[in-house]
Order: structure tokens, then sequence, then C-alpha cells
């Protein structure tokens, strides 16, 4: 027959152990996280916000008219080109010049861009950019007609780069 070992008993330096890792394990991710937060994130979303304040009013106004012209999009990026086709609710293409392309991540802006786009045919608009994988904000921007200003936000999710 055999006996069982008596318990081992918790001593202090077990508790000290238990006490220095646990509070080890914290305060290095909390430190990881901090260090993530820094080089992440600029923490700059407007250079001026009084200046962003005031322009606000002209932004949506502008988008609103580009609302009512009816143009739909279609943005995708193939094979290093981003390619765009712009047409009418009718599906008529769209005419339009000066066709620029701009965009950034959503939270970093050091790696942002902007684009002209170069006709390639009735419609259809072009720009070699170089994005990784990820979710890209942007702006388009075109004229039309010579003088009418249309915008139009979008989000661009890339994968497979």
């Amino acid at each position: 027959m055999k006996l069982l070992a008596p318990p081992k008993s918790l001593t202090g330096r077990h508790m000290l152990a238990m006490f220095v890792s646990f509070f080890g394990v914290v305060v290095a991710v909390n430190f990881y996280m901090a260090f993530m937060a820094v080089h992440s994130w600029t923490g700059l979303v407007v250079e001026n916000s009084y200046v962003a304040s005031q322009k606000f009013n002209g932004d949506v106004t502008v988008l609103r008219k580009s609302a009512a012209l009816g143009i739909a999009h279609h943005l995708h990026l193939e094979n290093g080109k981003l390619q765009l086709k712009l047409s009418y609710a009718d599906g008529k293409p769209v005419d339009a010049n000066d066709v620029q392309i701009s965009f950034e991540r959503p939270v970093n802006a050091s790696r942002a861009q902007a684009l002209t786009a170069t006709r390639a045919s009735a419609g259809q608009y072009e720009a070699a950019a170089l994005l990784s994988n990820g979710i890209w904000n942007g702006e388009l921007s075109a004229k039309l007609n010579g003088d009418i200003l249309w915008r139009q936000p979008f989000r661009l999710i890339v994968t497979g780069q």
C-alpha cells in the first residue's frame, strides 16, 4: 500500500512569484498596446479644425450637387491599376476631365496618395497605383462639361496583392 505525499504548502515565495508574474504580464501588454497606438496612428484628423469647420458646409453642398447628377461609379484594382467606370443612371458613359483619385488608410495618413486618372475609353479611367492589402478610404473627383465639379467618397478593400 502506497501512502499519499502530504500536500505542499503555499509559501511566501510562491505568492511573490505569482504576484510578479501576473502584474508583469499586465504591464507588458500595456506597454505593447501603448507602443502600437503611438506607431500606428498619427493622431491628426485635420490640420486646423477651425478651417475644416468653415469648409464643411461647402463640402456638403458639393457632395449633394454631385449626388443629384446621378452618376454611378465602379472602382477596382487589377494588376496594379485602379480602374474607374463612371456612368449615368441610364448607363450612358460619363465624359469627364481632370479625374482625380485620392486615398489613404483610415487611421494612417502617412500613406496618402493622390493620382490623376487617364481616359482609357468612354466612361473608363485608369491610374497606376501601389496599394497594399487592407481598407483604403478616398475620394473621386472630376470636372464635367468643363466646370461642374463632381465628387464622391469611396471605400476600397484590397485583397490578394
